[in-house]
């Protein structure tokens, strides 16, 4: 088929995620300004403190962001194997729903949000360096090279997250191909 058709499936497959954000938005607006107008703890920050006043929206938004990936995911697959567009998103909620692909969303989601979280420790702690670095008059060679390991966390992080992406991708791959194709007789 052609590559408009599993855009379309993976746009259809979003389409909670849209309502989401639409219903969410407003919320979440809302909550900024008020974090701006009168903020809160002047030590979280201040996007945390924005999700703070608005965790059920904000929630929404990744979970159906999450299920949404999936369903796609799992409905490209049916795709390419000749479901039509309608059921191939038909399939790729069932799919998702069963047990086995309940779990596989769950432990690789669970991997790429340990690889974000990780990156975010090792970019946090390298940032603090850099201002030590900058702030207590550190040496050219010593502001250099805590660039130098914030530059060099960042690139660990998107390779920890592309690595831990293709896991779920490749995991969700087998999961489907685990089933019986449409079509196809075993």
């Amino acid at each position: 088929g052609s590559p408009w058709r599993a855009v379309a499936v993976r746009w259809l497959a979003h389409l909670p995620t849209v309502v989401a954000v639409v219903l969410g938005l407003a919320a979440i607006v809302d909550a900024a300004y008020s974090e701006l107008i009168r903020p809160g703890d002047a030590a979280v920050p201040v996007a945390l403190r924005v999700i703070l006043r608005v965790p059920v929206h904000v929630g929404a938004i990744i979970a159906t962001w999450f299920i949404g990936e999936a369903v796609g995911g799992i409905a490209v697959r049916r795709l390419a194997w000749g479901s039509g567009i309608r059921r191939s998103i038909v399939q790729g909620v069932t799919g998702l729903v069963r047990p086995p692909g309940l779990l596989v969303l769950l432990i690789t989601s669970t991997a790429v949000l340990g690889a974000v979280i990780v990156g975010d420790l090792a970019a946090g702690s390298a940032f603090g360096e850099v201002r030590i670095a900058f702030l207590d008059g550190g040496s050219v060679l010593e502001r250099g090279l805590s660039i130098g390991l914030l530059s060099l966390s960042w690139a660990a992080t998107g390779v920890l997250v592309a690595i831990a992406t293709a896991w779920r991708s490749t995991a969700w791959t087998f999961e489907v191909g685990r089933l019986q194709p449409p079509g196809q007789t075993r």
